[in-house]
């Protein structure tokens, strides 16, 4: 678990940081620390047991677990430092049932002793959650991915990407003008389309949604006076939707 974590966090890194790292000296006159609070990204509650790992470009990796508060610190202790001068880190948060969250903290600039905040807003990723990933939509008739569909495809590569153990399920839809095939061709070209980005095909379920108008209910629709908005709420269910249906995928 902790070589797949730390693989995680160096890919966010790459080779730049690395170099960044060597090109400058340390100031050993420096303390630095970093602190922070993990939440429910929906409830707004804290989250208690969250990891917090941390690598850096000098090699260094560390992790902290967040309190009954949510909170979590990591500081010099004694000679032993956590946070280093002129280095990056990558910083990778992580609880059970929930998706994770990536970022990073560049340490370059810092001229004086500095206590770093973050906050950090989990994601739900269990089976009952529906619909928390980016959707796409299209034409009516069409299941050709837009360049705008393709660009939130490229989002939800990266979220799987950062969540390992993801299955989701790939829903088509339709609208009530349209036949319920183009819904199966949505959700096999948007599945097409993020396995040949690197997806593994075992991780995506490609279904349909049996009934039209899953999303907008046609009565709404009718009862709109202008064509125009009628039109508008009708596109929103041309669309392929996700559900994460488990969180426990092994290759």
């Amino acid at each position: 678990m902790e070589r797949l974590w730390a693989l995680l966090l160096f890919s966010t890194l790459g080779s730049t940081g690395s170099a960044t790292a060597q090109e400058s000296s340390s100031d050993p006159s420096l303390i630095f620390s970093l602190q922070g609070t993990v939440y429910d990204k929906h409830l707004l509650t804290p989250i208690e047991g969250a990891i917090v790992n941390v690598v850096g470009t000098d090699g260094s990796s560390f992790r902290a677990m967040t309190d009954e508060e949510g909170a979590f610190k990591l500081e010099q202790v004694e000679s032993e430092r956590c946070i280093q001068h002129k280095t990056t880190y990558s910083i990778l948060v992580e609880k059970e049932g929930y998706m994770v969250v990536k970022d990073q903290l560049s340490n370059h600039a810092s001229t004086e002793s500095t206590v770093f905040v973050k906050e950090y807003f989990l994601q739900i990723g269990g089976p009952t959650i529906c619909r928390l990933l980016p959707n796409v939509y299209f034409a009516q008739n069409s299941f050709e991915l837009t360049r705008s569909a393709i660009d939130t495809l490229d989002m939800l590569v990266t979220v799987l990407e950062e969540n390992p153990n993801l299955v989701i399920e790939v829903i088509g839809y339709y609208d009530s003008s349209e036949a319920k095939k183009i819904a199966s061709k949505r959700s096999k070209s948007t599945r097409g389309h993020l396995i040949s980005r690197g997806v593994h095909p075992g991780r995506l379920i490609s279904t349909v949604e049996d009934q039209p108008s899953y999303f907008v209910q046609e009565q709404l629709i009718i009862d709109q006076p202008d064509a125009e908005n009628r039109e508008s709420l009708r596109s929103r269910n041309r669309a392929v939707w996700y559900k994460v249906i488990r969180t426990d995928w092994k290759p």
